[in-house]
């Protein structure tokens, strides 16, 4: 059995250098921890993590921003209106950090696209890893075993594609594995939620004959 782990996603306005130059940030932050808190290792219902992350006015509606909205289920009013200062939040997820793991045992953090979550997470204020572990990246597990089992798009490069996270979710709601969340998808809470159940699906399949 898989130890105790979180997972997080973020939102932010959009990629870096995309149109170049472009320096995003984060906009948003949500957790969730898989414990053994029943008879298996499942999502903790009751223990989440969500924040959104006050930015400048002149940032949000920045034109190179645009395509970020139009992809979250997030505008820049509900951000400027509800967001905290980075720095608070980066103190409210370090203290949830804290919890879970003291409640828990959840020592190490993962995610769906690590490369890019842990980008904006990894520096101050946030300082992830600083006592923490890093876990292994959700999307490469997935791109692993879907791809051993043939149900990867062939990339140009002549190996196969990463896997969307709409993807790999319907992937692993065909075999039968619970993947649907609570929330609004394109949120930071709800796409960690789908994120751990995938987590756990690529453990249970690992199991099966």
């Amino acid at each position: 059995m898989p130890e105790p782990f979180v997972v997080v996603d973020v939102e932010t306005t959009g990629l870096p250098d995309k149109p170049p130059g472009w320096v995003p940030r984060l906009v948003e932050v949500g957790a969730v921890v898989v414990a053994n808190w029943r008879p298996e290792m499942a999502v903790v219902p009751d223990d989440l993590f969500e924040v959104l992350i006050w930015q400048p006015e002149s940032h949000l509606r920045h034109p190179s921003a645009d395509e970020a909205w139009a992809l979250a289920d997030l505008t820049p009013d509900e951000v400027l209106q509800r967001g905290v200062a980075e720095g608070v939040a980066a103190v409210w997820f370090a203290a949830w950090l804290g919890r879970v793991q003291a409640l828990y045992g959840a020592g190490t953090i993962r995610a769906y696209n690590q490369r890019f979550d842990f980008a904006f997470l990894d520096p101050a204020p946030w300082h992830l890893f600083k006592h923490r572990d890093e876990g292994d990246c959700i999307m490469d597990a997935a791109w692993k075993q879907m791809g051993a089992r043939g149900v990867l798009q062939p990339s140009p490069d002549g190996g196969t594609k990463w896997p969307s996270l709409s993807g790999a979710a319907a992937y692993y709601a065909s075999l039968g594995h619970p993947v649907e969340a609570p929330g609004r998808p394109h949120r930071a809470l709800h796409d960690a939620h789908v994120e751990a159940l995938i987590a756990l699906a690529i453990d249970r399949e690992k199991e099966r004959p």
